[in-house]
């Protein structure tokens, strides 16, 4: 049972490489976000803290396309994943014992 779970992951991760190994753009922040808001025309519409060392945030533009960039607090900022068909949904209720 062992060994066909590693050859079912290691078959998996095969498929992975040219996503693993490309490099995060990452750039100054402040940079960043101008050309977000000028190429794409995307606003940041969320965030929050990740960790210790990272702030994480979305950027949307009205026609659905969305960015999410990490910043750090040396100033600079990487694209952790970009995309289309954003969709906004309800945000959960304040007392999440409700559900």
């Amino acid at each position: 049972m062992f060994l066909r779970t590693l050859i079912t992951s290691l078959s998996l991760f095969a498929f992975a490489p040219s996503v693993v190994a490309q490099p995060l753009p990452c750039t100054k922040r402040e940079d960043l976000v101008n050309y977000l808001g000028e190429k794409y025309k995307e606003a940041t519409t969320g965030r929050g803290i990740a960790g210790e060392k990272s702030l994480i945030e979305i950027y949307v533009s009205a026609k659905g396309s969305f960015t999410i960039i990490s910043s750090y607090g040396n100033g600079i900022s990487c694209i952790i994943a970009a995309g289309q068909n954003w969709e906004n949904m309800e945000p959960p209720p304040k007392d999440l014992t409700a559900l």
